[in-house]
C-alpha cells in the first residue's frame, strides 16, 4: 500500500531520513511495507533500494531535492572517487 503518491502529472520529492543514524536520503517514491510501518524507497543519490522501520519523511520541492542530489554528488568528487 502506498502511503505518499505523488500527484498527477507533477512529481513529488522527499527527503528521508533515519532518526538513529542521521542519515538523510533523498526520493520521488515511498511506500509503506504490508503489515508493518516500515517504509521501502529508491535512494536517489545511490539507487539502492532501502527500507527503514524507523524514518522521518518531508516532502521537499524540486529546488531542495536538487541540491541534495548535487552536495551528493561534490562529496563523492571529494572524496578521490576519479578514475585518474
Amino acid at each position: 500500500m502506498r502511503c505518499w503518491s505523488p500527484s498527477l502529472g507533477a512529481p513529488s520529492y522527499y527527503k528521508v531520513t533515519e532518526p538513529g543514524s542521521g542519515k538523510d536520503f533523498t526520493t520521488t517514491e515511498v511506500s509503506r511495507k504490508l503489515g508493518g510501518s516500515a517504509i521501502e524507497f529508491k535512494d536517489t543519490k545511490t539507487g539502492a533500494t532501502t527500507t527503514l522501520q524507523n524514518s522521518m519523511v518531508l516532502e521537499i520541492d524540486k529546488k531542495t531535492y536538487e541540491a541534495g542530489l548535487a552536495s551528493a554528488k561534490s562529496s563523492c568528487a571529494g572524496a578521490g572517487g576519479g578514475a585518474d
